[in-house]
């Protein structure tokens, strides 16, 4: 299914040539397929989750974490429980100071949402929006890259399980190295 909007929110604001600024909704099972943009992407849910997949690795996120995606880098986002997603554009010329050439998650700021929903709500004057640009690049170069992603396997199970009549189950115990314990 592709991402299609829902519901009234689908504002897209060109904030200058080099910084735009989009607000979805998106239904259970919204997606979007695997592409790249020519602009480096900050991306931050509002609510909901998504299944990130970039560079061959998959990751869970919540609302407590940014996605930054370099430019030029492949990748698909689905929605299983749908989503509410605020993604910001900016052209590579304008990245934080540092190596920000890898995808990466960043630890979420109240300050970069804040300026996130600000920028996507009513319609910030020019130098407004130039102001939350600069402060979200100031604020994004100060960010902790997170480790708590669940990373997720590489290719996703497509519906039930087949039976096996010859699985038996296991205890927690039974499956840990060492020697079969009676338990």
């Amino acid at each position: 299914m592709d991402a299609a909007p829902i519901g009234a929110v689908d504002a897209v604001e060109e904030t200058s040539a080099m910084f735009t600024v989009s607000r979805d909704v998106l239904g259970p099972g919204s997606q979007f397929e695997r592409h790249s943009h020519q602009e480096d992407q900050v991306a931050w849910l509002v609510s909901g989750s998504v299944e990130l997949e970039v560079l061959g690795e998959r990751w869970h996120l919540r609302r407590d974490h940014l996605m930054w995606i370099p430019a030029g880098t492949m990748h698909e986002m689905v929605f299983p429980e749908g989503a509410e997603i605020i993604s910001l554009y900016v052209d590579p010329l304008l990245r934080p100071e540092g190596d920000w050439a890898t995808p990466r998650t960043l630890e979420s700021d109240p300050l970069v949402g804040a300026l996130m929903l600000h920028l996507t709500e009513g319609v910030p004057t020019p130098r407004r929006r130039a102001l939350c640009r600069r402060l979200l690049a100031e604020v994004l170069g100060d960010l902790a890259v997170v480790r708590d992603v669940v990373a997720l396997p590489a290719t996703r199970v497509r519906g039930p399980l087949p039976p096996d009549s010859s699985r038996t189950l296991r205890t927690v115990v039974s499956w840990r190295p060492g020697p079969p314990s009676s338990a």
